[in-house]
């Protein structure tokens, strides 16, 4: 009788509930996206708020403290417009556009956990004014999503091809046989997945 609990049969059920959230929460429809993860929307016809999306802030947790840039200050598509400290390294988010941010959400500063458990509304991170949209390579909600889709399935081949790499030390237990393992990032370890994660906020 096949054991269900096999090491690689815990860790398939540790992916399926790690990526059903993400494949299951819709991006909203008001506001465009870029293939760093991060969203813009208008506020009028000069300004919009950028943030960065749920698929993002998923990966993320727990974020330190946030760095954010000075105001008023000019800000060009796809380059840091600020910076997520990690325990394991730091993070940098890359702007949706071009233009001269206004204002930061200071509330982070404080509330880091804003940005992650809220990152369509509290969780906003810069105001800019004077807004080019330069490059033409912001997407949609519905153009956005399959690609999105697209990610998460390399991310997972990434994962289990890490965890493959890790067998036979690890199994469903800590490796003091105590207490289950029960994420991904306990599983691969920190290091490994910083490094498979960060590799979603690089993309111009």
């Amino acid at each position: 009788m096949e054991n269900i609990n096999t090491p690689q049969k815990y860790f398939e059920q540790s992916l399926e509930a790690f990526f059903h959230p993400l494949l299951s929460t819709p991006l909203p429809n008001d506001r465009l996206y870029s293939k760093g993860h991060m969203w813009i929307k208008n506020d009028s016809a000069s300004t919009a708020t950028i943030g960065i999306d749920h698929v993002g802030a998923y990966f993320l947790q727990p974020v330190v403290s946030v760095v954010l840039p000075h105001t008023p200050s000019r800000v060009e598509q796809n380059s840091p417009c600020a910076w997520l400290v990690l325990r394991e390294g730091t993070i940098a988010l890359r702007s949706a556009v071009s233009g001269i941010g206004i204002e930061s959400n200071t509330q982070l500063l404080d509330r880091p956990y804003f940005l992650l458990d809220d990152p369509y509304a509290s969780g906003w991170i810069l105001r800019i004014a004077d807004t080019s949209k330069s490059g033409n390579d912001l997407l949609s909600s519905d153009d956005f999503t399959p690609l999105f889709h697209k990610e998460m399935a390399g991310i997972r081949e990434k994962f289990d091809a890490a965890f493959h790499k890790l067998q036979p030390v690890v199994g469903p237990t800590l490796y003091d046989g105590g207490e289950l393992v029960k994420s991904i990032y306990e599983i691969l370890g920190q290091k490994k997945y910083f490094e498979i994660m960060s590799r979603l906020f690089s993309k111009a």
